[in-house]
């Protein structure tokens, strides 16, 4: 019976410390923490209230759209393409946008809602058209080429789209 209790008493002290913890998280990682797991509801409500940026990044400089495309998060990327307060021109820290994200995870729905939301498919260095071709995503490069995409992009090592998608063997 001793033993019982003692197991139960450790039981509730780590819960209690487990609640404390998640308890004293910040606004903004609670905010990547929904979003991590697409639970809009949270992001909505932080967003709205707000008690946190819809254009705060994390740690690692993700922006909360860069890391809804990257968890697959498809409501809370939706969302955030649709708050016009969200900037989807903002990059990361390897100066990556929203589209290129998308167009490297092959997110055709999504490259789709950031074009007609304005994203840039143009921009100077590395661009979501080489990000499409590396990945071989052909539905997503005649998206790009469609909204006016420069075909020989070059990027600063002066790579196009065209080496890109032969790299990875991707003849389509």
């Amino acid at each position: 019976m001793r033993r019982w209790f003692a197991g139960m008493l450790f039981a509730m002290s780590a819960f209690t410390h487990a609640v404390g913890a998640v308890a004293s998280a910040s606004p903004v990682e609670d905010l990547f923490g929904a979003v991590a797991i697409d639970n809009l509801r949270d992001v909505r409500r932080l967003i709205q209230d707000g008690v946190v940026d819809p254009n705060a990044t994390d740690a690692k400089g993700d922006t909360l759209l860069i890391a809804a495309i990257r968890n697959d998060a498809q409501r809370v990327t939706e969302y955030l393409i649709g708050n016009t307060k969200v900037d989807i021109e903002r990059t990361d820290a390897p100066q990556e946008t929203a589209l290129m994200l998308a167009a490297f995870r092959n997110q055709k729905d999504t490259v789709e809602k950031l074009i007609a939301r304005g994203a840039e498919v143009n921009r100077t260095g590395w661009t979501a058209l080489h990000y499409a071709a590396s990945v071989g995503g052909a539905d997503i490069v005649k998206i790009l080429l469609d909204h006016s995409a420069y075909i020989d992009a070059e990027s600063p090592n002066k790579t196009t789209p065209l080496m890109m998608a032969a790299r990875g063997d991707h003849a389509d």
